[in-house]
Protein backbone atom coordinates (compact mmCIF):
# COMPACT_ATOMS: atom_id res chain seq x y z
CA UNK A 1 0.00 0.00 0.00
CA UNK A 2 1.32 3.60 -1.05
CA UNK A 3 1.81 6.21 1.77
CA UNK A 4 2.87 9.47 2.19
CA UNK A 5 3.23 11.21 5.39
CA UNK A 6 0.21 13.71 6.43
CA UNK A 7 2.06 16.99 5.57
CA UNK A 8 3.24 15.68 2.26
CA UNK A 9 0.23 14.70 1.28
CA UNK A 10 -0.94 18.56 1.40
CA UNK A 11 1.63 19.89 -0.62
CA UNK A 12 1.02 17.62 -3.09
CA UNK A 13 -3.36 18.36 -3.24
CA UNK A 14 -1.68 22.10 -2.88
CA UNK A 15 0.57 21.90 -6.14
CA UNK A 16 -1.89 20.14 -8.05
CA UNK A 17 -4.43 22.51 -7.14
CA UNK A 18 -1.92 24.98 -8.37
CA UNK A 19 -1.13 23.03 -11.38
CA UNK A 20 -4.41 22.77 -12.35
CA UNK A 21 -5.02 26.55 -12.31
CA UNK A 22 -1.97 27.19 -14.02
CA UNK A 23 -3.46 24.98 -16.90
CA UNK A 24 -0.82 22.18 -16.15
CA UNK A 25 -2.21 18.45 -16.45
CA UNK A 26 0.72 17.50 -14.73
CA UNK A 27 3.94 18.16 -12.26
CA UNK A 28 6.96 17.31 -13.95
CA UNK A 29 8.06 13.42 -12.40
CA UNK A 30 4.51 13.11 -11.01
CA UNK A 31 1.80 10.76 -12.40
CA UNK A 32 -1.91 12.37 -11.61
CA UNK A 33 -3.61 9.70 -8.76
CA UNK A 34 -7.26 9.18 -7.46
CA UNK A 35 -8.36 10.53 -4.11
CA UNK A 36 -6.67 9.35 -1.29
CA UNK A 37 -6.45 9.65 2.45
CA UNK A 38 -3.72 10.88 4.89
CA UNK A 39 -1.07 8.27 5.77
CA UNK A 40 -2.51 5.61 2.98
CA UNK A 41 -5.17 4.26 0.55
CA UNK A 42 -5.96 4.86 -2.62
CA UNK A 43 -9.06 5.42 -2.99
CA UNK A 44 -11.38 5.00 -6.84
CA UNK A 45 -14.09 7.03 -4.88
CA UNK A 46 -13.92 10.74 -4.30
CA UNK A 47 -13.45 12.27 -1.13
CA UNK A 48 -14.53 15.80 0.83
CA UNK A 49 -13.72 18.92 0.57
CA UNK A 50 -14.49 21.62 3.30
CA UNK A 51 -17.15 24.02 2.70
CA UNK A 52 -16.96 26.24 5.96
CA UNK A 53 -15.68 25.58 8.93
CA UNK A 54 -16.11 27.60 13.05
CA UNK A 55 -15.51 27.42 16.34
CA UNK A 56 -16.66 28.80 18.99
CA UNK A 57 -17.84 28.51 23.06
CA UNK A 58 -15.87 27.85 26.10
CA UNK A 59 -14.74 25.05 28.03
CA UNK A 60 -18.65 25.72 29.76
CA UNK A 61 -20.11 24.90 26.21
CA UNK A 62 -21.95 21.86 25.82
CA UNK A 63 -23.29 20.17 22.61
CA UNK A 64 -26.30 18.45 23.16
CA UNK A 65 -26.06 17.61 18.99
CA UNK A 66 -26.55 18.62 15.39
CA UNK A 67 -29.15 17.92 12.98
CA UNK A 68 -29.04 18.82 8.62
CA UNK A 69 -32.33 20.15 7.46
CA UNK A 70 -32.91 18.69 3.76
CA UNK A 71 -32.75 22.50 2.42
CA UNK A 72 -28.69 21.80 3.47
CA UNK A 73 -28.94 24.09 6.08
CA UNK A 74 -28.17 22.90 10.14
CA UNK A 75 -29.36 23.54 13.89
CA UNK A 76 -27.07 22.97 16.65
CA UNK A 77 -28.69 22.51 20.55
CA UNK A 78 -26.56 22.65 23.51
CA UNK A 79 -25.67 24.13 27.04
CA UNK A 80 -23.70 27.48 28.03
CA UNK A 81 -22.87 29.58 30.72
CA UNK A 82 -22.15 33.68 30.88
CA UNK A 83 -21.81 34.90 27.44
CA UNK A 84 -21.83 33.04 23.97
CA UNK A 85 -21.85 34.18 20.35
CA UNK A 86 -21.59 31.45 17.23
CA UNK A 87 -21.57 32.72 13.81
CA UNK A 88 -21.63 36.38 14.42
CA UNK A 89 -25.02 36.31 15.53
CA UNK A 90 -26.01 38.92 18.85
CA UNK A 91 -25.03 37.56 22.15
CA UNK A 92 -26.78 35.01 24.14
CA UNK A 93 -25.82 35.30 28.08
CA UNK A 94 -27.54 32.69 30.34
CA UNK A 95 -29.53 33.70 33.57
CA UNK A 96 -27.29 34.02 36.89
CA UNK A 97 -24.52 31.89 37.41
CA UNK A 98 -26.54 28.74 36.10
CA UNK A 99 -26.59 26.64 32.78
CA UNK A 100 -28.67 27.49 29.98
CA UNK A 101 -29.73 26.07 26.79
CA UNK A 102 -28.80 27.46 23.04
CA UNK A 103 -30.23 26.34 19.92
CA UNK A 104 -28.60 28.38 16.68
CA UNK A 105 -30.33 27.83 13.12
CA UNK A 106 -27.13 28.37 10.66
CA UNK A 107 -27.36 28.75 6.83
CA UNK A 108 -25.89 26.36 4.06
CA UNK A 109 -22.71 28.79 3.91
CA UNK A 110 -22.37 28.66 7.76
CA UNK A 111 -23.65 31.91 8.37
CA UNK A 112 -25.86 32.73 11.39
CA UNK A 113 -29.52 32.70 10.88
CA UNK A 114 -31.70 32.27 14.29
CA UNK A 115 -30.12 31.62 18.15
CA UNK A 116 -31.84 31.83 20.98
CA UNK A 117 -31.16 30.88 24.70
CA UNK A 118 -34.22 28.99 26.60
CA UNK A 119 -33.66 28.62 30.76
CA UNK A 120 -35.33 30.51 33.55
CA UNK A 121 -38.56 31.67 32.67
CA UNK A 122 -37.92 34.72 35.21
CA UNK A 123 -33.96 34.80 34.06
CA UNK A 124 -33.07 34.59 37.99
CA UNK A 125 -30.29 34.44 39.63
CA UNK A 126 -30.29 30.63 40.81
CA UNK A 127 -28.04 28.21 40.00
CA UNK A 128 -29.90 26.08 38.26
CA UNK A 129 -29.05 24.08 35.41
CA UNK A 130 -30.23 23.84 31.88
CA UNK A 131 -28.96 21.45 29.05
CA UNK A 132 -29.87 20.09 25.31
CA UNK A 133 -28.65 16.63 25.05
CA UNK A 134 -30.38 16.03 21.75
CA UNK A 135 -32.06 17.66 18.59
CA UNK A 136 -34.17 16.35 15.45
CA UNK A 137 -35.78 17.88 12.87
CA UNK A 138 -39.26 16.81 10.95
CA UNK A 139 -40.83 19.16 8.13
CA UNK A 140 -41.35 22.60 9.71
CA UNK A 141 -40.51 21.66 13.30
CA UNK A 142 -37.36 21.78 15.45
CA UNK A 143 -37.39 19.16 18.68
CA UNK A 144 -35.03 20.02 21.34
CA UNK A 145 -34.27 16.99 24.69
CA UNK A 146 -32.90 17.86 27.42
CA UNK A 147 -32.55 18.20 31.53
CA UNK A 148 -32.94 21.13 33.96
CA UNK A 149 -33.30 21.52 37.34
CA UNK A 150 -35.52 24.91 38.68
CA UNK A 151 -37.88 25.74 36.08
CA UNK A 152 -37.43 26.24 32.24
CA UNK A 153 -39.38 28.00 29.79
CA UNK A 154 -39.16 28.16 25.79
CA UNK A 155 -41.54 30.27 25.31
CA UNK A 156 -44.28 28.18 27.15
CA UNK A 157 -43.43 27.01 30.83
CA UNK A 158 -41.92 23.64 31.34
CA UNK A 159 -42.99 23.47 34.93
CA UNK A 160 -41.31 20.68 36.76
CA UNK A 161 -43.44 17.55 37.01
CA UNK A 162 -45.52 16.40 40.22
CA UNK A 163 -43.32 14.41 42.12
CA UNK A 164 -39.72 15.43 40.18
CA UNK A 165 -36.35 14.77 41.85
CA UNK A 166 -32.91 15.87 41.64
CA UNK A 167 -33.35 16.53 38.23
CA UNK A 168 -36.06 15.87 35.03
CA UNK A 169 -35.97 15.60 31.29
CA UNK A 170 -37.73 17.68 28.62
CA UNK A 171 -38.60 17.88 24.92
CA UNK A 172 -39.70 21.22 23.50
CA UNK A 173 -40.90 21.84 19.98
CA UNK A 174 -40.04 24.85 17.80
CA UNK A 175 -41.96 26.14 14.60
CA UNK A 176 -38.72 25.80 11.99
CA UNK A 177 -40.04 29.00 10.37
CA UNK A 178 -40.61 30.85 13.72
CA UNK A 179 -38.60 29.57 15.63
CA UNK A 180 -39.12 32.57 18.52
CA UNK A 181 -42.23 31.64 18.89
CA UNK A 182 -44.19 29.94 21.75
CA UNK A 183 -43.48 26.80 21.22
CA UNK A 184 -44.68 23.94 22.97
CA UNK A 185 -42.52 22.14 25.82
CA UNK A 186 -43.17 19.48 28.21
CA UNK A 187 -40.83 17.92 30.90
CA UNK A 188 -40.71 14.53 32.76
CA UNK A 189 -39.16 12.71 35.76
CA UNK A 190 -39.06 10.71 38.46
CA UNK A 191 -37.81 11.20 42.32
CA UNK A 192 -34.27 10.28 41.08
CA UNK A 193 -32.21 12.35 38.69
CA UNK A 194 -33.61 11.58 35.17
CA UNK A 195 -31.45 12.53 32.24
CA UNK A 196 -32.74 13.04 28.16
CA UNK A 197 -30.46 11.02 25.72
CA UNK A 198 -32.27 11.05 22.26
CA UNK A 199 -35.01 12.50 20.63
CA UNK A 200 -36.36 10.96 17.47
CA UNK A 201 -39.48 11.84 15.19
CA UNK A 202 -41.23 9.59 12.75
CA UNK A 203 -44.58 10.72 11.15
CA UNK A 204 -47.33 12.44 13.78
CA UNK A 205 -45.36 11.27 17.08
CA UNK A 206 -42.18 12.22 18.63
CA UNK A 207 -39.87 10.16 20.98
CA UNK A 208 -37.59 10.57 23.64
CA UNK A 209 -34.98 8.05 25.39
CA UNK A 210 -34.02 8.79 28.93
CA UNK A 211 -32.14 7.41 31.88
CA UNK A 212 -34.36 7.19 35.04
CA UNK A 213 -33.92 6.94 38.58
CA UNK A 214 -30.16 7.92 38.37
CA UNK A 215 -29.19 5.10 35.45
CA UNK A 216 -30.83 2.43 37.31
CA UNK A 217 -33.93 2.31 33.74
CA UNK A 218 -34.03 2.94 30.45
CA UNK A 219 -37.40 5.00 29.55
CA UNK A 220 -39.27 5.67 26.84
CA UNK A 221 -41.51 8.63 26.09
CA UNK A 222 -43.72 9.51 23.07
CA UNK A 223 -46.08 12.43 22.23
CA UNK A 224 -48.24 14.10 19.37
CA UNK A 225 -45.71 15.93 17.40
CA UNK A 226 -47.21 19.15 17.10
CA UNK A 227 -48.65 19.64 20.71
CA UNK A 228 -46.52 17.46 22.49
CA UNK A 229 -49.41 16.24 23.84
CA UNK A 230 -51.36 12.86 24.60
CA UNK A 231 -47.82 11.32 26.11
CA UNK A 232 -47.50 8.01 27.11
CA UNK A 233 -44.58 5.93 28.18
CA UNK A 234 -42.51 2.87 28.90
CA UNK A 235 -39.66 1.15 31.09
CA UNK A 236 -36.57 -1.08 30.48
CA UNK A 237 -35.93 -1.64 34.17
CA UNK A 238 -32.30 -2.50 35.48
CA UNK A 239 -32.39 -5.03 38.42
CA UNK A 240 -30.85 -4.13 41.77
CA UNK A 241 -27.07 -2.66 41.58
CA UNK A 242 -27.34 -2.55 37.89
CA UNK A 243 -26.85 0.78 35.69
CA UNK A 244 -28.25 1.86 32.04
CA UNK A 245 -26.28 3.97 29.82
CA UNK A 246 -28.83 4.43 27.18
CA UNK A 247 -27.02 6.05 23.89
CA UNK A 248 -29.37 6.33 20.65
CA UNK A 249 -32.66 5.85 19.24
CA UNK A 250 -33.94 5.69 16.16
CA UNK A 251 -37.59 5.12 14.67
CA UNK A 252 -38.31 3.93 11.07
CA UNK A 253 -41.12 2.74 9.59
CA UNK A 254 -42.80 2.48 12.44
CA UNK A 255 -39.95 0.07 14.42
CA UNK A 256 -37.88 1.38 16.90
CA UNK A 257 -33.87 0.99 17.20
CA UNK A 258 -32.35 1.59 20.45
CA UNK A 259 -28.57 1.17 21.55
CA UNK A 260 -27.55 1.03 25.57
CA UNK A 261 -24.21 -0.20 27.34
CA UNK A 262 -25.39 -1.88 31.03
CA UNK A 263 -23.88 -2.71 34.01
CA UNK A 264 -24.71 -5.53 36.32
CA UNK A 265 -27.94 -7.02 34.91
CA UNK A 266 -31.24 -5.38 33.38
CA UNK A 267 -34.20 -6.54 31.47
CA UNK A 268 -35.07 -6.05 28.20
CA UNK A 269 -38.65 -5.00 26.98
CA UNK A 270 -41.27 -3.42 28.67
CA UNK A 271 -43.04 -4.92 32.00
CA UNK A 272 -44.60 -8.01 32.05
CA UNK A 273 -42.51 -9.20 29.15
CA UNK A 274 -39.10 -8.95 30.49
CA UNK A 275 -35.88 -10.74 29.40
CA UNK A 276 -33.47 -11.06 31.68
CA UNK A 277 -29.57 -9.90 29.86
CA UNK A 278 -27.47 -11.26 30.43
CA UNK A 279 -28.62 -14.59 30.05
CA UNK A 280 -28.66 -16.81 33.07
CA UNK A 281 -28.38 -15.39 36.70
CA UNK A 282 -25.15 -14.02 36.58
CA UNK A 283 -24.29 -9.96 35.90
CA UNK A 284 -22.22 -8.51 33.23
CA UNK A 285 -18.36 -8.20 33.97
CA UNK A 286 -17.25 -4.87 32.72
CA UNK A 287 -20.14 -2.98 30.60
CA UNK A 288 -22.26 -4.51 27.70
CA UNK A 289 -24.20 -3.28 25.34
CA UNK A 290 -27.36 -3.98 23.57
CA UNK A 291 -29.36 -3.13 20.63
CA UNK A 292 -32.78 -3.68 21.00
CA UNK A 293 -36.13 -3.06 18.24
CA UNK A 294 -39.49 -2.94 19.03
CA UNK A 295 -42.60 -1.08 17.45
CA UNK A 296 -42.88 2.19 18.35
CA UNK A 297 -45.92 2.04 19.26
CA UNK A 298 -45.77 -0.29 22.37
CA UNK A 299 -44.18 3.00 24.05
CA UNK A 300 -47.85 3.78 24.36
CA UNK A 301 -49.52 0.30 24.55
CA UNK A 302 -46.70 -1.74 26.14
CA UNK A 303 -49.96 -4.49 27.74
CA UNK A 304 -50.14 -5.39 23.60
CA UNK A 305 -46.59 -6.81 23.53
CA UNK A 306 -46.25 -10.47 22.98
CA UNK A 307 -42.81 -10.83 22.47
CA UNK A 308 -42.74 -11.45 18.85
CA UNK A 309 -42.02 -7.91 17.81
CA UNK A 310 -39.47 -7.44 19.98
CA UNK A 311 -35.54 -8.60 19.01
CA UNK A 312 -32.54 -7.96 20.66
CA UNK A 313 -28.46 -8.23 20.30
CA UNK A 314 -26.37 -8.36 23.20
CA UNK A 315 -22.65 -7.64 23.07
CA UNK A 316 -21.29 -9.47 24.67
CA UNK A 317 -20.77 -12.56 26.50
CA UNK A 318 -17.38 -12.59 25.83
CA UNK A 319 -14.47 -10.83 27.84
CA UNK A 320 -13.44 -7.92 27.86
CA UNK A 321 -15.94 -4.23 27.44
CA UNK A 322 -18.02 -3.48 24.18
CA UNK A 323 -19.65 -0.38 23.95
CA UNK A 324 -22.24 0.80 21.48
CA UNK A 325 -22.27 4.35 21.02
CA UNK A 326 -24.27 5.04 17.94
CA UNK A 327 -27.20 3.52 15.48
CA UNK A 328 -28.57 4.93 11.87
CA UNK A 329 -30.91 2.92 10.39
CA UNK A 330 -31.80 2.70 6.49
CA UNK A 331 -33.88 0.68 4.36
CA UNK A 332 -31.77 -2.11 4.12
CA UNK A 333 -30.56 -2.75 7.66
CA UNK A 334 -29.10 -1.11 10.98
CA UNK A 335 -25.48 0.26 11.03
CA UNK A 336 -23.55 0.08 14.76
CA UNK A 337 -20.40 1.91 15.75
CA UNK A 338 -18.39 1.78 18.96
CA UNK A 339 -15.80 0.32 20.40
CA UNK A 340 -14.42 -2.58 22.21
CA UNK A 341 -11.46 -4.08 24.83
CA UNK A 342 -11.03 -7.65 24.19
CA UNK A 343 -13.58 -9.66 21.79
CA UNK A 344 -16.71 -8.77 20.79
CA UNK A 345 -19.11 -10.82 18.20
CA UNK A 346 -20.40 -8.83 15.71
CA UNK A 347 -20.54 -11.18 11.76
CA UNK A 348 -17.76 -13.48 13.61
CA UNK A 349 -15.34 -12.43 16.52
CA UNK A 350 -13.41 -9.79 16.61
CA UNK A 351 -10.27 -9.38 19.04
CA UNK A 352 -8.35 -6.24 20.59
CA UNK A 353 -5.29 -6.01 22.69
CA UNK A 354 -6.53 -2.64 23.60
CA UNK A 355 -9.65 -0.61 23.08
CA UNK A 356 -10.43 -0.52 18.99
CA UNK A 357 -13.17 0.48 17.19
CA UNK A 358 -16.15 -1.35 15.14
CA UNK A 359 -18.60 -0.90 12.46
CA UNK A 360 -21.09 -3.21 11.81
CA UNK A 361 -24.16 -3.73 9.39
CA UNK A 362 -27.25 -5.86 10.68
CA UNK A 363 -30.93 -6.03 8.56
CA UNK A 364 -33.62 -5.26 9.91
CA UNK A 365 -34.30 -7.99 11.88
CA UNK A 366 -30.66 -7.84 13.71
CA UNK A 367 -28.98 -10.56 11.33
CA UNK A 368 -25.37 -9.58 11.15
CA UNK A 369 -23.74 -9.04 7.87
CA UNK A 370 -20.32 -7.45 7.73
CA UNK A 371 -18.14 -5.70 10.62
CA UNK A 372 -15.18 -3.50 9.70
CA UNK A 373 -12.79 -3.53 12.65
CA UNK A 374 -10.99 -0.65 13.49
CA UNK A 375 -7.49 -0.99 14.73
CA UNK A 376 -4.03 -0.12 14.65
CA UNK A 377 -2.33 1.28 17.07
CA UNK A 378 -3.02 3.30 20.10
CA UNK A 379 -7.10 3.43 20.89
CA UNK A 380 -9.90 3.81 18.25
CA UNK A 381 -13.46 4.20 18.55
CA UNK A 382 -16.49 5.09 16.38
CA UNK A 383 -18.31 8.03 17.53
CA UNK A 384 -20.78 8.95 15.29
CA UNK A 385 -22.48 7.22 12.15
CA UNK A 386 -25.01 8.25 9.56
CA UNK A 387 -26.35 7.11 6.19
CA UNK A 388 -26.18 9.39 3.16
CA UNK A 389 -28.44 10.16 0.04
CA UNK A 390 -26.78 7.02 -1.80
CA UNK A 391 -27.17 4.59 0.90
CA UNK A 392 -23.60 4.94 2.32
CA UNK A 393 -22.35 4.64 5.60
CA UNK A 394 -20.61 7.79 6.97
CA UNK A 395 -18.01 7.09 10.45
CA UNK A 396 -16.73 9.57 12.21
CA UNK A 397 -14.70 9.01 15.02
CA UNK A 398 -11.36 9.04 17.04
CA UNK A 399 -7.83 7.59 16.56
CA UNK A 400 -4.72 7.73 18.09
CA UNK A 401 -1.44 7.96 15.77
CA UNK A 402 -2.62 5.35 13.30
CA UNK A 403 -6.03 3.78 12.48
CA UNK A 404 -6.21 0.42 10.29
CA UNK A 405 -8.86 -1.92 8.46
CA UNK A 406 -8.56 -4.46 6.62
CA UNK A 407 -9.03 -2.22 3.03
CA UNK A 408 -7.45 0.82 4.37
CA UNK A 409 -5.03 2.73 6.79
CA UNK A 410 -4.76 6.47 8.31
CA UNK A 411 -2.15 8.22 10.20
CA UNK A 412 -2.55 10.98 12.43
CA UNK A 413 -0.69 13.56 14.35
CA UNK A 414 1.50 12.07 17.17
CA UNK A 415 -0.26 14.40 19.93
CA UNK A 416 -3.43 12.57 22.14
CA UNK A 417 -5.14 11.88 19.38
CA UNK A 418 -7.40 13.11 15.97
CA UNK A 419 -10.57 12.70 14.00
CA UNK A 420 -11.39 10.27 11.79
CA UNK A 421 -14.26 10.57 8.53
CA UNK A 422 -14.60 7.54 6.64
CA UNK A 423 -17.51 6.44 4.42
CA UNK A 424 -18.04 2.46 3.39
CA UNK A 425 -20.07 0.43 1.06
CA UNK A 426 -23.42 -0.41 2.95
CA UNK A 427 -23.67 -3.67 0.98
CA UNK A 428 -19.79 -4.53 2.10
CA UNK A 429 -18.27 -2.31 4.19
CA UNK A 430 -15.95 -1.55 2.16
CA UNK A 431 -13.89 2.03 2.53
CA UNK A 432 -14.21 3.86 -0.34
CA UNK A 433 -12.75 6.73 1.46
CA UNK A 434 -10.87 7.78 4.64
CA UNK A 435 -8.72 10.28 6.12
CA UNK A 436 -7.88 12.09 9.58
CA UNK A 437 -8.62 15.51 10.93
CA UNK A 438 -6.76 16.94 13.65
CA UNK A 439 -3.45 18.46 15.13
CA UNK A 440 -0.85 18.53 17.13
CA UNK A 441 -3.41 18.14 20.24
CA UNK A 442 -6.66 16.68 21.22
CA UNK A 443 -9.35 16.47 18.63
CA UNK A 444 -13.11 15.06 19.58
CA UNK A 445 -15.95 14.45 16.96
CA UNK A 446 -19.34 14.79 19.28
CA UNK A 447 -21.86 14.87 16.65
CA UNK A 448 -22.93 13.92 12.56
CA UNK A 449 -24.96 14.97 10.79
CA UNK A 450 -25.75 14.91 6.96
CA UNK A 451 -27.90 16.70 4.35
CA UNK A 452 -28.25 14.71 1.00
CA UNK A 453 -24.31 13.61 0.56
CA UNK A 454 -23.16 16.84 2.72
CA UNK A 455 -21.65 16.07 5.71
CA UNK A 456 -21.58 18.42 9.01
CA UNK A 457 -19.62 17.55 11.56
CA UNK A 458 -18.89 18.97 15.51
CA UNK A 459 -16.53 18.31 18.65
CA UNK A 460 -14.04 19.97 20.44
CA UNK A 461 -10.47 21.10 20.35
CA UNK A 462 -8.70 23.45 22.03
CA UNK A 463 -5.71 24.80 19.71
CA UNK A 464 -5.87 25.23 16.22
CA UNK A 465 -5.81 22.46 13.50
CA UNK A 466 -6.60 21.37 9.56
CA UNK A 467 -10.01 19.71 8.93
CA UNK A 468 -9.02 19.00 5.41
CA UNK A 469 -8.32 22.40 3.53
CA UNK A 470 -10.27 24.26 6.59
CA UNK A 471 -7.85 25.97 9.07
CA UNK A 472 -9.98 25.73 12.83
CA UNK A 473 -9.00 28.41 14.63
CA UNK A 474 -9.10 27.25 18.65
CA UNK A 475 -8.93 31.36 19.72
CA UNK A 476 -12.44 31.60 18.64
CA UNK A 477 -14.12 28.83 20.38
CA UNK A 478 -13.56 25.24 21.78
CA UNK A 479 -16.22 23.55 20.12
CA UNK A 480 -16.52 23.39 15.86
CA UNK A 481 -19.04 22.91 13.30
CA UNK A 482 -18.09 22.03 9.73
CA UNK A 483 -19.75 21.06 6.35
CA UNK A 484 -18.51 19.01 4.03
CA UNK A 485 -18.92 18.25 0.38
CA UNK A 486 -17.91 15.58 -2.19
CA UNK A 487 -15.27 16.62 -4.32
CA UNK A 488 -15.00 16.77 -7.99
CA UNK A 489 -12.90 14.82 -9.60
Amino acid sequence: MMRLDRWARRWLASALVAAAGAGCAEIAGIEPVNQQGVGGGTFSEPGYTCQWAMSFGDADTTLGGIAADADGTVWLAGGFKGDLTVAGGAPLTAGGAGEDVFVVHLARDGNHVWSERFGNAQNDTATHAHQATSIALSEGSVYVAGDFTGSLSFGADCGAPEGAGAGDAFVARLDANDPGGVAACVAHGSRGPDEARAVAVEGDRVFVLTSLHGGADMGFSSYDGQTLASPCSGVFSGREGARYRPRALRVSSGEAFVVADFEGRVNVGFPGFERGLPPGDAAAEGTDSLLASFPASWICDGSSADGAGLWYRHYSSLRGEQRVGAVAVHEAGVVLAGSFEGQIDLAGELSATEEDGFVAHLDRRGVATWAKHLGGSGAQSAQAVGIDALGRVIVAGHFQRQMKTDDAEVSGESGPGDVFLARLRASSGEVEWLDALGGPDLQQVQALAISGNDVFLAGTSSVDFALLNCEVDASDGQLFVAKLSISSR
